[in-house]
C-alpha cells in the first residue's frame, strides 16, 4: 500500500503537469474538478475523467501523455500514470487479484489517492 506522503508527492507532480498545459481541456482545470466527486475507480469521476467526460480518463491521460512527450507506441506507460497520481500503485499491478486482501488493498490505495487529489485541489497553486 502507498503512504499518504507518497500519494501527495505523486499528485503534486500530476497537478504541476496539468498546471503547465494550455487550452482545452486543461485551462482552469482546478475549478472544474469537483473534489467531493473524485472516485479513482471511475474513468469518469477521477480528476482526468472529470476534465473531459466525453473521452473519460483513458482518452484524457493519453492526450496528456502525448503533450508531455511520454508515450510508448501511443500509450502512456503505467509507471508514468502512477508517478503523476493518475492511477494508484496498487491498481497498477497486473494481474489484479480478486481475493479479499487484494480488493481491500486497491480500495484503500484508491481512497488515499483520491484524498491526496482533494487536498491538492484545496491548496492554492
Amino acid at each position: 500500500m502507498t503512504t499518504p506522503d507518497t500519494d501527495v508527492a505523486r499528485v503534486a507532480r500530476g497537478a504541476a503537469l496539468l498546471d503547465r498545459q494550455i487550452g482545452p481541456p486543461w485551462a482552469g482545470w482546478r475549478g472544474r474538478v469537483i473534489p467531493e466527486f473524485i472516485d479513482m475507480t471511475s474513468p469518469c469521476m477521477c480528476p482526468l475523467g472529470q476534465l473531459n467526460p466525453a473521452s473519460t480518463f483513458f482518452g484524457t491521460v493519453e492526450r496528456l501523455a502525448r503533450a508531455a512527450g511520454v508515450t510508448d507506441r501511443g500509450i502512456a506507460p503505467m509507471g508514468w500514470k502512477v508517478a503523476h497520481g493518475f492511477v494508484s500503485e496498487a491498481r497498477s499491478r497486473l494481474p489484479l487479484g480478486d481475493d479479499d486482501d487484494d480488493l481491500r488493498e486497491r480500495a484503500a490505495a484508491d481512497r488515499a489517492l483520491a484524498d491526496a487529489w482533494r487536498a491538492e485541489l484545496t491548496r492554492q497553486p
